[in-house]
């Protein structure tokens, strides 16, 4: 039963032009922690109450980068909390006037692959993800894991930015561990900078 509702996740990420709709979304207060990330967020299924949110939280978040105009970036995404996760699921978006987009690269998540990412939505600077661990046992990493890269080649001029951002759409944001338990989300931005 749940390899398949795993495998109508990935369905509504990717098969399904990427048209996951927004549901119930729960928001907790920001910290200015270091081990307290800046947004919280649980994405309930679309036709149930909202489930309870469990779990210290993973974390996903961006490095900054710096390369110059026409140079070839490659950001790291890394994860902390990430213990007995089974499945993880938002977008990552970008300023498309500063990046295009090139290949995601260096994957370092049991059964992550450049198949978990769905680029139909790249021209509008929008890529998402999902993934699940096929075992359904979960799955834990180190924290501060590069989970995997993404590159961009910059075409902003010398002195812009673009922020790397964790989003809830188009596909919503959802993260799960075992025993069907929602788990919380936080995120933080990193930024790719044109130095020249």
């Amino acid at each position: 039963m749940r390899i398949l509702f795993y495998s109508f996740l990935i369905c509504v990420s990717f098969a399904c032009n990427e048209s996951t709709s927004k549901t119930t979304t729960a928001t907790a207060a920001t910290s200015n922690s270091p081990n307290s990330p800046t947004k919280t967020v649980g994405q309930a299924p679309s036709n149930t109450a909202k489930p309870k949110l469990v779990g210290n939280g993973v974390k996903v978040y961006a490095e900054d980068a710096d390369a110059k105009n026409g140079e070839e970036v490659c950001v790291d995404m890394k994860v902390k909390g990430v213990s007995e996760v089974v499945s993880m699921q938002y977008s990552i978006s970008w300023d498309k006037g500063v990046l295009d987009f090139l290949r995601v690269q260096n994957f370092n998540l049991k059964d992550l692959s450049k198949g978990n990412f769905g680029t139909s939505r790249i021209k509008d600077g929008i890529l998402t993800f999902s993934w699940y661990d096929f075992a359904v046992k979960g799955v834990s990493v180190p924290d501060e894991t590069v989970i995997h890269q993404m590159c961009f080649q910059t075409k902003g001029k010398k002195g812009s930015k673009s922020k790397i951002m964790i989003s809830d759409s188009p596909v919503v944001i959802e993260v799960t561990g075992t025993g069907n338990k929602f788990l919380k989300f936080f995120s933080d931005n990193g930024y790719v900078r044109v130095k020249g």
